[in-house]
């Protein structure tokens, strides 16, 4: 199956909005113009509906199948050896993050798991806490990771982060 292949009643990982089905894929009409569009519907608001234009390869690039439970636990085992995508620079940080999490691509996810992990307890040994910003991509990262892992993996979210943070221990 090709990349950005995907047929109804697929689940798969869409950006920022986590796991959703597709629903279906349909000829919509936006501003006058028909398209094809892939009609997803985000698990965790099912009363939400995302359209993806079929055609738009950035967009349906943030689009991507699961990952297989032994793909899963290669990329927890190998997150110790992830890259640390510190910059000091806060808004050069901000957009990297934000663009890693648009990207949906897994080892850049677990790089930045790995890079916030790191900053907190060094903030925490300080006395201090994370800047905001750093905060909410943190919290975004997990919840995209985990709500995939825990899916593919049957496992309850403590449990799956219970595993990533033993990969520091």
């Amino acid at each position: 199956m090709e990349k950005n292949s995907f047929a109804c009643g697929d689940i798969v990982l869409y950006a920022k909005e986590g796991l959703c089905r597709v629903e279906e894929i349909r000829t919509q009409s936006f501003g006058g113009r028909e398209m094809d569009y892939y009609i997803l519907v985000p698990l965790k608001r099912e009363t939400s509906v995302v359209y993806v234009p079929v055609d738009n390869e950035r967009l349906t690039g943030r689009m991507r199948h699961l990952l297989r439970e032994d793909d899963i636990k290669s990329v927890i085992r190998n997150m110790p050896d992830n890259e640390d995508l510190w910059t000091d620079n806060e808004r050069d940080r901000k957009q990297q993050f934000r663009d890693v999490l648009i990207s949906g691509n897994i080892d850049q996810m677990m790089s930045l798991l790995k890079t916030l992990y790191g900053h907190r307890e060094r903030q925490l040994e300080k006395g201090k806490k994370m800047h905001q910003s750093d905060e909410n991509a943190f919290k975004d990262a997990e919840e995209l990771v985990f709500q995939e892992f825990s899916y593919v993996l049957k496992k309850e979210r403590k449990e799956i982060e219970r595993m990533i943070r033993d990969t520091f221990a």
